[in-house]
C-alpha cells in the first residue's frame, strides 16, 4: 500500500511548509551533558515507571506461584481460583478504564498519575497483609485501578512532554521498563525462596510498591503538558515550560515558537471540526483508520501468546518436564533479564528501523518461534518420551520468543499515541487499554485452565491468532517515523491535514512561510 510506506523527507519539503525537523536545533552534546535535557529525561520517570509497577505484577504472580508458603497460605490454587487472583488487577484496571480519559482531559497529565500512583501503594500494603483469599483478591483489584489511571496517562505524559526528537525513543523505552520491573521482582521472589514463614511471599507484595512511591514523588517537580496547558487556554504556562525544557531557557528559540503554533492550529482544527467526542472517531477516514489502529492494538499485544510465559510459566515449564520449583525459579528469572536487554536495545531502534518493519518482523518470527513449540511439545507429549534435550529445546524457544516479542512490545503504545491528535489521544490510549486488559482478563481466565486440559494443543490458538495479527499490520498499520505529533495527520488525513492549510503552508505574501509568520506573532 502506498500510505505504508515511510515518510522521507527531502530538498523539496519545504515548499509545503515548514516542518519540525527543520526548526530542530542541532545539538553538539549528548542529552545528559545539557542540563534541561537531563532534567527533562530524569523527571519523565515519573510517567515511564509504570510499566516497571506492571512488569513486577506478572512476574510476582509467576514467582509467588513457584513459593510453597505462597501455595500452601491459599490452599494450592488452580483453575478459576489461580485465574482470579492473577486477573485481580485487571478487574481493577478494566474500571479504570471508564474514568481515564475524563481523568486525564479534566485534571492534566500530573495529578492522575500521582493519584493511581497513591492507589497503588495502598493496594501493595493491603495485598502484603492479606489474610483471605478475598482480601487478596481486593487488594489485586485496587492496585488495577490505580496502573488503570496511570497506563492510560502516562503514555500521554510522556508523548506530550517528551524533548521533540527524544518522544519516539522516550515513548518506545515505556515498555521496557515492564521487564525492568520484572526482572526486579523475579530475583526478590527469588531471593525469597528459601525464607521461612508467610514472609516468604508478603515480602515481595509490599515491594511492589516501591516504584509508585517514587513516581508519587518525582511527579511534584515534573512539568505539565503543554498541549494540555494550552487547550485549557493557559498558554503562558505552556511557553514557559517549553522554554524551560525544550529550548534550554532561550526566550526565542525558534523551536519553541513552532511547536506553541503547531498545537495551537492543531487544537483550533480539532474543535472546528468538531472531533472532541468519542463519536468523532467515526466522522472521518483519518479518524477511523485511527480507531482501527488503537481498537486491534491492544489484542495484538496480548493476544501474542505473551500471556502463557508471563504469567503462566510454571506450568508451561511443568508440561515441558522442568518440574523443580526451584529450577523454575531461576529460569523465570533469567527470562526477565533476557527481555530487558532486548526491550531496551529494539526501543532505542524505533526511529532508526521504523515503527512497521518493527511490528511485521516480531509478529512473523513470533509465528515461526511457535510453529517449532508446537512440534516439539507435541513430542514430548508422547507417552514414555525420555529425552531430556527436547524440553531444553522448549526453554530455548522460550527464550526466542521473548527476544522476538520485545521487538514490537515498546512499539506498540508509543505507536498508538503518537498517531492519535490531541482531542483523541486520551481517549485512544483508553481504547488501546481497554483492548489490553479485556485480552488479558480472558487469558487469565482461560490459559491455566486450557493449559491443564489440552496442553500443548492449546499453542495452536496462539499460532493462528500471530498469523491473523500480521495481516491485521500489514493491511492497516502505516510508518510514521520521522514526525512530530501533529505532522502524523499528513499520513493520516491527507487533504483534510492541518499540514495543508493555515500555519503549515507557505504563504508568499511578505517572503515569509505562514508558520514563520504566526510564529513572530502568537500568543504566549
Amino acid at each position: 500500500m502506498a500510505d505504508n510506506e515511510p515518510h522521507k523527507p527531502s530538498s523539496s519539503d519545504p515548499p509545503e511548509g515548514l516542518m519540525l525537523r527543520h526548526v530542530l536545533p542541532k545539538l553538539d552534546k549528548w542529552w545528559f551533558q545539557q542540563g534541561h535535557l537531563r532534567s527533562l529525561n530524569l523527571l519523565l520517570l515519573a510517567g515511564l515507571l509504570t510499566q516497571a509497577t506492571t512488569g513486577y505484577d506478572g512476574s510476582m504472580l509467576n514467582g509467588l506461584q513457584a513459593l510453597p508458603s505462597w501455595a500452601d497460605y491459599f490452599d494450592k490454587p488452580t483453575g478459576i481460583r489461580l485465574g482470579a487472583m492473577v486477573n485481580g488487577t485487571m478487574f481493577g484496571t478494566l474500571v479504570a478504564m471508564f474514568v481515564s480519559a475524563w481523568i486525564c482531559d479534566k485534571l492534566g497529565r500530573r495529578w492522575p498519575i500521582f493519584g493511581g500512583s497513591c492507589t497503588i501503594l495502598v493496594g501493595t500494603i493491603l495485598q502484603a497483609s492479606s489474610q483471605n483469599f478475598g482480601s487478596f483478591i481486593a487488594s489485586r483489584w485496587i492496585i488495577g485501578f490505580g496502573l488503570g489511571v496511570l497506563q492510560v496517562c502516562s503514555t500521554l505524559f510522556l508523548s506530550e512532554v517528551s524533548y521533540p526528537a527524544h518522544r519516539g525513543k522516550i515513548t518506545a523505552i515505556y515498555e521496557p521498563a515492564w521487564p525492568l520491573g520484572a526482572l526486579i521482582a523475579a530475583w526478590i521472589t527469588f531471593g525469597s525462596f528459601k525464607m521461612h514463614g508467610n514472609w516468604a511471599w508478603r515480602l515481595p507484595s509490599l515491594l511492589q510498591g516501591v516504584t509508585s512511591l517514587i513516581q508519587a514523588c518525582l511527579v511534584f517537580f515534573a512539568p505539565e503538558s503543554p498541549r494540555w496547558l494550552i487547550s485549557k487556554g493557559r498558554h503562558g504556562e505552556a511557553f514557559e515550560m517549553l522554554t524551560k525544557y525544550h529550548g534550554g531557557g532561550d526566550r526565542t528559540s525558534a523551536l519553541v515558537m513552532f511547536e506553541i503554533v503547531e498545537i495551537n492550529v492543531s487544537l483550533e482544527v480539532d474543535r472546528a471540526n468538531k472531533a472532541v467526542s468519542w463519536l468523532a472517531f467515526f466522522s472521518t477516514r483519518g479518524n477511523r483508520r485511527r480507531f482501527y489502529i488503537v481498537a486491534t492494538a491492544g489484542f495484538c499485544l496480548q493476544w501474542a501468546g505473551n500471556s502463557i510465559v508471563s504469567y503462566f510459566l510454571p506450568l508451561v515449564l511443568k508440561n515441558s518436564g522442568v518440574t523443580d520449583s526451584y529450577t523454575q525459579l531461576v529460569i523465570n528469572a533469567c527470562t526477565q533479564v533476557w527481555s530487558f536487554l532486548w526491550a531496551v536495545f529494539f526501543g532505542l531502534t524505533i526511529d532508526r528501523v521504523g515503527r512497521r518493519k518493527l511490528l511485521l518482523s516480531s509478529y512473523i518470527a513470533m509465528f515461526l518461534t511457535y510453529l517449532v513449540w508446537i512440534i516439539l511439545a507435541a513430542i514430548i507429549s508422547r507417552p514414555h518420551f525420555e529425552n531430556k534435550y527436547m524440553g531444553r529445546g522448549i526453554i530455548v524457544l522460550i527464550f526466542a520468543f521473548f527476544c522476538f516479542y520485545r521487538m514490537a512490545a515498546p512499539v506498540m503504545p508509543a505507536y498508538c499515541v503518537e498517531i492519535l491528535t490531541y482531542e483523541l489521544r486520551a481517549k485512544g490510549m483508553t481504547i488501546f487499554q481497554l483492548g489490553s486488559t479485556l485480552a488479558s482478563i480472558l487469558n487469565g481466565f482461560t490459559n491455566p485452565i486450557a493449559l491443564e486440559n489440552l496442553g500443548w494443543k492449546y499453542y495452536i490458538v496462539f499460532l493462528c491468532l500471530l498469523a491473523f495479527w500480521t495481516l491485521v499490520i500489514w493491511v492497516g498499520y502505516p510508518e510514521t517515523k520521522g514526525l512530530s505529533l501533529e505532522e502524523m495527520t499528513t499520513i493520516f488525513d491527507g487533504e483534510h491535514s492541518t499540514l495543508k492549510n493555515g500555519v503549515f503552508a507557505s504563504l508568499e505574501s511578505n517572503g515569509k512561510s505562514g508558520v514563520l509568520f504566526q510564529m513572530e506573532h502568537a500568543e504566549v
